[in-house]
């Protein structure tokens, strides 16, 4: 009798959580807690809303697209020094542009021998400018992606993205599937979560470029 009398108490326990309503929490492009109403209103276009699950809670955070900046002097340089270690032979002196391809996680649904149609990996983006304006471009992978031929592996050499360097700092949410980062020669920088195409990249390659000019 003892025995049954837990065991209905343990299905009661079980059942009260199953059917707690989890709590949904709101957040802004800096992190900080907003309400629905104001995160609503802030939803448009630029950004996406990117929602996060456990037993309790649901997260759902803005995510700006697309930001630009200007890096600054150390962390431009810790870059460049990084980006020497996964490619020896590189050197930047004689290249305007950088430009990081980055893959954040393996395709969902996963689908055996398929390879993404993704006209990135056709021809060099450096072709579509100026010898003087030359670009150095990398493509790299988080660690955790394990399925490099979806993402033309046989013909594309991905450098891992060592201890997430460069997704801690610009492409943090994960879901994202990664995105495209542009730096120019005095740190002046964009980028773009998410998919994209060569066409995007070539469009804000040639909007800095007119900028500087």
């Amino acid at each position: 009798m003892k025995i049954k009398l837990l065991l209905l108490i343990s299905l009661l326990i079980s059942n009260f959580s199953f059917c707690q309503i989890k709590k949904e929490l709101f957040y802004d492009y800096n992190l900080d807690e907003i309400s629905q109403e104001k995160f609503i209103s802030q939803k448009n276009s630029e950004n996406y809303a990117l929602s996060y699950e456990n037993e309790t809670s649901i997260k759902t955070y803005l995510i700006e697209i697309e930001t630009y900046g200007k890096l600054n002097y150390f962390l431009f340089e810790s870059i460049k020094k990084y980006l020497i270690t996964l490619k020896p032979k590189t050197t930047f002196k004689k290249n305007n542009y950088i430009l990081i391809n980055y893959i954040d996680n393996d395709p969902i649904p996963y689908r055996e021998g398929a390879q993404v149609p993704w006209d990135i990996m056709e021809n060099n983006i450096s072709k579509a400018f100026k010898k003087k304006d030359s670009v150095s471009q990398f493509y790299i992978i988080n660690p955790n992606a394990k399925d490099l031929y979806y993402y033309h592996g046989d013909k594309l050499k991905w450098e891992t993205d060592k201890d997430h360097f460069l997704r801690d700092k610009f492409f943090t949410f994960q879901g994202l599937n990664g995105g495209f980062l542009i730096i120019d020669k005095e740190g002046n920088y964009f980028s773009q979560k998410g998919e994209y195409s060569k066409k995007d990249v070539l469009d804000k390659m040639k909007k800095m470029h007119k900028v500087e000019n």
